[in-house]
């Protein structure tokens, strides 16, 4: 995968798409507070599994 390639190539083996999907949905809170937008955002039908990504 080419995150993978690339997060080994800089030192960040442990990088997936996964954690840098629950780092984008934490920020996104964080600066936006827009859990509705988020949600869409990530493709969710339901609030609460967005709530746990952030």
């Amino acid at each position: 995968m080419l995150i993978e390639k690339y997060a080994t190539a800089f030192g960040k083996p442990s990088l997936t798409v996964h954690s840098l999907r629950h780092s984008f949905a934490t920020r996104y809170h964080l600066e936006n507070n827009d859990v509705p937008r988020l949600k869409n955002q990530l493709g969710h039908s339901s609030v609460q599994t967005t709530m746990i990504h952030t």
